[in-house]
């Protein structure tokens, strides 16, 4: 048995870092982040073939990001995104939470008011 490691917990509000922070620890080897194919695309196709699964779920997140880049060509300059790459929670919470879009504006107008 190997001793389980307590997992780390990137939080703050947007446009402070985070992404950043956690691209950064990403980096380490002894780090295992999320990838976007695993948090978009998250029950697996072929449970039995752990191979043919991974190279499905990657081609179909790949050709959705395809598609967001034909329609959105600078994403890459807000968010780098790619199929095999590290990603946030966000992306697998973005249904369950739409009200984080939602209370957008009311974060941004607090904001001035400071």
């Amino acid at each position: 048995e190997k001793p389980m490691i307590p997992p780390v917990f990137v939080l703050g509000l947007p446009r402070t870092g985070t992404t950043f922070l956690h691209h950064l620890l990403s980096l380490d080897t002894k780090c295992r982040c999320p990838k976007t194919y695993e948090l978009y695309d998250v029950v697996p196709r072929y449970p039995d073939d752990p191979i043919r699964d991974k190279k499905s779920r990657v081609k179909y997140v790949s050709e959705g990001i395809s598609m967001l880049k034909s329609i959105v060509p600078h994403i890459d300059a807000i968010h780098e995104i790619g199929a095999e790459e590290p990603e946030e929670c966000l992306v697998s919470m973005a249904m369950d939470l739409p009200l984080l879009f939602g209370t957008m504006p009311a974060y941004m107008e607090q904001k001035a008011l400071l």
